[in-house]
């Protein structure tokens, strides 16, 4: 288990290997509910599109590798909505169950806590009890449930929805 890691904003030079997690998650998991894989450009546009609005994309490095990547955007589009974001944290997979998903949430609930955000929500597959539970240890709660929202791999999928108060406990 990682301790301690070198979280630091991601650079164009880490689009690569943001990549490489990004499309093995499309390829072979339903964490990401895309199923065709991402292009260099699309995520360079992503990257200058959060950039752009504030809002950050971390990585944790070894060697130079991109071993997890973790990011929030507005929670919808609406302006309303500017004190909500929504979070997306994902390892590479020879780095899970190492920590660095941990470490990477409490950077991104403490950043969204020095934006003055209000609330981080989770958007997680139904079926991922590992990712719900996760949640819950950094006091997140379950505030819905859709099912058959979706689809991939030939099977129906549920989401849970899980929210975090940031406001609150500081």
């Amino acid at each position: 288990m990682i301790e301690q890691a070198a979280i630091t904003e991601a650079r164009k030079e880490d689009l690569p290997g943001i990549l490489e997690i990004w499309n093995h998650e499309i390829l072979t998991g339903t964490a990401i509910f895309d199923e065709t894989p991402k292009t260099i450009q699309e995520v360079e546009a992503w990257w200058k599109e959060r950039k752009s609005g504030g809002f950050p994309v971390f990585v944790i490095l070894e060697e130079n590798q991109v071993m997890c990547y973790g990011t929030y955007a507005q929670f919808r589009p609406k302006t309303g909505y500017r004190i909500s974001v929504e979070h997306s944290i994902y390892a590479h997979p020879e780095s899970r169950g190492k920590g660095l998903g941990k470490l990477m949430m409490r950077k991104l609930i403490q950043t969204a806590r020095d934006q003055k955000l209000e609330n981080m929500i989770g958007v997680i597959d139904g079926s991922n009890y590992k990712s719900i539970r996760f949640h819950e240890k950094f006091g997140f709660i379950e505030c819905g449930r859709m099912e058959r929202i979706g689809i991939k791999f030939g099977r129906h999928l549920d989401i849970v929805i899980m929210q975090l108060q940031l406001r609150q406990n500081l």
